[in-house]
């Protein structure tokens, strides 16, 4: 990387931590998540630093199998740095009250686990404790919405460049999140991976709290939007969620049209 990134990636599991495990899908993510690498921090100058060649199949993505290496990652970068921090829901368990002890900042928090129902509660907990999380079961699903949210970070931090008249340097900003969101767009499931499509339930007055699954049918030729579920259980205060980054209208097996519910504006494409 020829710069300090302003960006860190930091991802925590027993198993896809250890150096020799899930090699594809690492390679996967730093591959998707290349545009963020060479972006350093807003404050960094001079501007011309901003730009540089993209460092080829890498992005900044530290994985740890340790939650005191983790911590500690937090720790050291938080201050010059946006932290997006990864666990399984095992870990997380355990690591949460400690970031939350200590007072470390995330820019946001993802929680990638086998069985989201298992941990729907603890992670409704989390949300009322005031930390944004978003669990996923398929690392494709991750990958898109850790991808979709790089870009939105990338584009606001090119509007703060350019209400400073930086001009140059929030061009390149907006280059990467325009980059981001097609990876988003182009890393929709194939038709043959089809599967059940099953509910997941959320704390829709909180907000942050997304389930996410891979098994949704995909358009080829969509329009890059997610559309929203309707909310049911109205008196319990949940709401059942369907949701996955596609490029067109979908509906789930009971024509229930599929968006974001947090989205500001969610009838634009990504």
């Amino acid at each position: 990387m020829a710069l300090e990134s302003g960006y860190i990636i930091i991802w925590l599991d027993a198993h896809i931590g250890s150096k020799n495990n899930c090699r594809k899908m690492k390679e996967d993510f730093e591959v998707g998540l290349v545009e963020i690498a060479t972006v350093p921090p807003i404050p960094h100058d001079p501007i011309d630093d901003l730009i540089c060649a993209i460092r080829e199949h890498s992005a900044p993505i530290l994985f740890t199998d340790s939650q005191e290496e983790a911590l500690e990652l937090i720790e050291n970068n938080m201050g010059f740095r946006k932290v997006i921090f990864i666990s399984s829901a095992t870990l997380g368990r355990q690591i949460v009250p400690k970031i939350m002890e200590k007072e470390l900042q995330l820019e946001s928090y993802y929680v990638f686990c086998g069985n989201m129902e298992a941990h729907r509660d603890w992670g409704i907990e989390c949300i009322n404790d005031g930390l944004n999380i978003q669990m996923f079961d398929h690392e494709t699903t991750l990958l898109i919405r850790l991808c979709r949210d790089m870009s939105n970070i990338l584009k606001e931090d090119g509007k703060v460049l350019l209400n400073t008249n930086k001009l140059e340097a929030a061009l390149k900003y907006f280059e990467f999140a325009l980059e981001l969101a097609d990876t988003a767009v182009n890393n929709t499931i194939p038709d043959q991976e089809l599967g059940p499509v099953r509910d997941h339930t959320s704390n829709s007055t909180s907000g942050g709290f997304l389930y996410w699954n891979q098994y949704l049918p995909v358009n080829a030729s969509d329009q890059g939007r997610v559309y929203l579920s309707k909310t049911i259980e109205q008196n319990n205060g949940m709401c059942i969620q369907l949701a996955c980054y596609v490029k067109s209208k979908v509906v789930n097996k009971n024509t229930t049209m599929i968006r974001l519910s947090n989205d500001e504006n969610p009838n634009i494409g990504l």
